[in-house]
């Protein structure tokens, strides 16, 4: 009802903004005719619409009725949630009472790395462009549990990258909700049975076709001097292009699996034979 009445009201400003610039100037040395008098919004003459025409559905009174604003009740569903409670430096994670809890993270970090064959070892050169790094450390929990894990992320500040040298295209298509609800509606109505994956470590199977080399870690105790990097042969979380590159890496192993991806959205992925597949990637 609200909506209308301020439709009504915006024609009425039209009509007099149209009088006032229109028709009060001069053509040809006359002045053109007025326009009819038009009643006011308020005025006996304007048919008002009475709320009677248009009854509220039973149990519904305008006194319950919310105008503006959504209201967002948090989710209670997700019992396996993770909970981030801790982040801190590396010198802070030693100096704590879990140093030793965090060590293992990060020997756990360099054993990942290394079984993906991240990094490589290297000798720095006159001109070489070292990227540095920073760990990322949280303590993680289960919402419904009181078991902790202490995980360490190695990242490359990407900010100090440069372009075109460090890093080329950075673009990544990225999932839509609409998506996701006709997925979940398409395998109701089929009856087809939903699984949901996650990929570890999902960036570290990206290829990089850069040539990076980054600071010893901290941490990293097997390299004492100061002569000798690390190159990286994949992608590690904080690059620029590592979304990018995850992406396409997932893309071709839907490929070689027969999948297609959507022409609406690239993040969906279709398989017709021998049986219909439906799979959609969320990075």
């Amino acid at each position: 009802m609200s909506s209308l009445f301020q439709w009504r009201a915006l024609v009425g400003i039209s009509q007099q903004i149209l009088r006032l610039f229109l028709f009060a100037i001069p053509l040809g040395g006359d002045s053109a005719p007025p326009l009819p008098e038009q009643p006011e919004f308020n005025s006996p003459d304007t048919p008002a619409l009475a709320k009677d025409n248009y009854p509220f559905p039973k149990g519904i009174s305008s006194g319950n009725i919310a105008s503006g604003g959504r209201f967002h009740k948090p989710p209670n569903c997700f019992s396996g949630e993770v909970i981030n409670k801790t982040s801190r430096t590396f010198k802070e994670a030693m100096a704590s009472s879990k140093s030793d809890a965090w060590m293992v993270a990060i020997q756990n970090r360099f054993s990942s790395l290394k079984r993906h064959g991240v990094l490589e070892k290297g000798k720095i050169w006159e001109g070489c462009q070292l990227l540095n790094t920073t760990w990322v450390f949280r303590e993680e929990a289960y919402s419904l549990g009181n078991v902790f894990e202490e995980k360490a992320l190695l990242c490359v500040r990407g900010f100090l990258q440069i372009a075109d040298l460090d890093f080329h295209e950075t673009f990544v298509p990225t999932g839509r909700l609409s998506t996701l609800h006709f997925l979940l509606g398409y395998c109701a109505d089929h009856d087809f049975d939903l699984h949901q994956m996650d990929v570890k470590t999902a960036f570290l199977h990206g290829k990089l076709d850069e040539n990076l080399f980054i600071q010893i870690p901290e941490g990293y105790k097997r390299v004492q001097t100061s002569t000798i990097c690390l190159r990286l042969m994949k992608s590690l979380y904080g690059l620029k292009q590592s979304p990018r590159n995850w992406y396409l890496r997932i893309k071709q192993f839907f490929f070689e699996a027969g999948f297609r991806p959507s022409a609406s959205n690239p993040h969906f992925f279709i398989r017709n034979r021998p049986q219909p597949l439906l799979c959609l990637h969320a990075c």
